[in-house]
């Protein structure tokens, strides 16, 4: 369990491994912010988070099942060639996006997969899926659309 973390909660850099029975409430950053990681997620809270609560970047892979984000900026997002596959996901209250794929640094090529499955969230337009990315919730894949990454870590809850 974290609680009040300052900026990410937890910051996983180059790791192997599994995160179980795991709970994040109140950071100022990500809940859980992975960088060229392959990791397991299963059974995880994250409750409060200004930025994402699940950030896959830099060609990490990623497997999450039953997973719960409540009052976050994005639920999860897979970025720079990163694959993220999830089950079992309740998204509530977000920010920005319940789920989106995008590339922030060029050096690592434009495709990143986020696929998740029997997913629970609210909203009109829950998912964003970058060009050359791909997105796909429940078997369907969500069109990919023009996103500028600049702006969108400019201002509001991405701003760095």
């Amino acid at each position: 369990k974290i609680y009040d973390a300052a900026s990410d909660a937890f910051d996983c850099d180059f790791c192997k491994g599994g995160i179980y029975n795991s709970e994040i409430d109140r950071s100022g950053g990500d809940g859980f912010d992975f960088s060229g990681s392959d990791v397991e997620l299963k059974s995880v809270n994250v409750t409060d988070v200004k930025d994402k609560s699940i950030s896959a970047g830099e060609n990490s892979k990623l497997r999450l099942e039953n997973g719960r984000f409540v009052r976050v900026g994005v639920g999860i997002a897979a970025k720079d060639a990163s694959n993220v596959v999830g089950d079992k996901i309740v998204v509530e209250d977000y920010t920005l996006y319940a789920a989106m794929t995008y590339q922030k640094k060029p050096i690592f090529g434009r495709y990143s997969f986020l696929s998740l499955r029997n997913v629970q969230t609210t909203g009109t337009a829950p998912y964003k899926s970058q060009i050359g990315t791909e997105l796909q919730i429940d078997g369907s894949y969500i069109l990919g659309s023009e996103l500028s990454v600049k702006d969108m870590y400019s201002q509001g809850i991405m701003k760095k």
